[in-house]
């Protein structure tokens, strides 16, 4: 149970298997949690466990662990609490494995360089920008500011800079009133 004691047998032992580790997670505090996050070899199933605590040091250090397996769905999460964990952004960014959708999807909420790392690491179809572009003026110009492009400076700066017009409703052709 001493931290010291535990972290080399639960960072290097190879004698743990995956289902003594998840067992092992249940019993143990926050500081054993982040000493298997840190393993040599760590399977999905145990990333998938250790993100549900919800712990920004367990997280951090399993993102940026390479021997840890992420599954899409831990990949999500992680994703999804780098928006409040500004460091566990650049972790999540520079894995290897990272799925290109989901740095994509951090774009809106990284700094400048962060945006300039995705855009060079993570190859995008100019055809997608493009889309996107149009998806978060057109947000905007219609006023949906519940949308994640809407909620963006950069989506509301493209629109002002490129003065688009509001949207016009067809009106009925005003009626003649002749007079015979």
């Amino acid at each position: 149970d001493d931290i010291e004691v535990a972290t080399p047998i639960l960072q290097d032992c190879p004698a743990l298997l995956e289902d003594d580790m998840r067992a092992i997670l249940a019993t143990v505090e926050r500081p054993h949690r982040v000493a298997l996050a840190g393993r040599t070899r760590l399977p999905p199933s145990v990333s998938d466990d250790l993100v549900r605590y919800d712990e920004p040091e367990v997280l951090l250090r399993l993102a940026s662990n390479r021997g840890a397996e992420l599954s899409r769905q831990t990949f999500e999460s992680l994703t999804e609490r780098s928006k409040a964990l500004e460091p566990l952004r650049r972790a999540l960014l520079s894995r290897p494995d990272m799925p290109g959708d989901l740095a994509h999807r951090m774009f809106w909420w990284v700094g400048a360089s962060l945006r300039r790392y995705i855009l060079d690491r993570f190859a995008v179809d100019p055809a997608v920008v493009s889309d996107l572009i149009g998806e978060a003026c057109l947000a905007v110009q219609l006023g949906a500011t519940h949308t994640p492009a809407a909620q963006t400076l950069e989506a509301q700066s493209v629109a002002a800079t490129h003065a688009l017009p509001t949207p016009q409703v067809e009106q009925a052709p005003p009626q003649s009133t002749s007079v015979s």
